[in-house]
């Protein structure tokens, strides 16, 4: 923890960038306690559900340090729009480049922790290249170490899954829309409300839908009034990079 408060302090005045995932919630309720001189900043977009948007503005309303949200599309950028295997690269360079435009003269720092580093996560070299600060990353600490530290310091949703962003949906090579992200997004927000915890909404190369879900969503009935057909499969595992279930 103390090389964790060391790295924090080190990178004022800085901007966290929070997108409502427990690693960024934490890092900003931790730098807030610790009273470094840090803003907050959320980037928004087609790339994120609804009801993720609005519960990463939520806590930064409750958690009192400044902040701001930015509105990017990284359907526009060629290398996303093509969802080449090197996509979360170029997606994640788009995104953090206009968080640094907004961070100004500050660090940018984000929740990146150990565990990331040992995933394909092509998105950590845009993170390099623009010089982002991640201060888990930085001090050892690792996923369950986070989970470990969120309950020790009373976090709300100190067990909150990891749901990356929509566009991991998408198997390599099939193309993103944004009326299907929209839809994806809705889907997703909908069970969410319905008590599902740690799933997916994937796309099929043949165009169809299929819900991978966690084994403790197993014997839970998918809604009969949705407007996508699913095949439900149960996985523990999820590739954060790909979208694709590891078996």
């Amino acid at each position: 923890m103390q090389a964790l408060l060391t790295h924090i302090r080190s990178a004022a005045p800085g901007t966290i960038a929070v997108s409502g995932g427990l690693d960024s919630r934490l890092l900003s309720h931790v730098a807030k306690r610790l009273g470094a001189a840090m803003t907050c900043l959320h980037i928004s977009g087609p790339h994120l559900t609804p009801d993720e948007s609005a519960a990463a503005r939520a806590w930064l309303e409750d958690l009192g340090l400044p902040f701001q949200i930015i509105t990017v599309d990284p359907l526009s950028v060629s290398g996303v729009a093509e969802n080449s295997p090197q996509r979360c690269y170029h997606c994640k360079h788009h995104l953090f480049t206009a968080a640094r435009r907004a961070a100004q003269n500050t660090t940018l720092l984000d929740g990146t922790n150990a565990s990331d580093h040992g995933e394909y996560r092509p998105g950590l070299r845009a993170l390099a290249e623009l010089g982002v600060r991640s201060p888990f990353a930085e001090a050892g600490i690792t996923k369950d170490d986070i989970h470990t530290l969120a309950r020790a310091l009373s976090l709300p949703r100190p067990d909150q899954p990891a749901r990356p962003c929509l566009l991991t949906r998408f198997p390599y090579g099939v193309r993103p829309t944004p009326a299907l992200l929209a839809r994806l997004g809705e889907l997703e927000d909908r069970l969410t409300r319905e008590g599902w915890t740690n799933f997916r909404v994937r796309v099929e190369e043949g165009g169809g839908l299929r819900l991978h879900a966690h084994p403790a969503n197993t014997g839970r009935p998918v809604p009969e009034d949705l407007p996508v057909t699913f095949t439900a499969a149960v996985s523990g595992h999820f590739d954060r990079a790909s979208g694709l279930g590891k078996k």
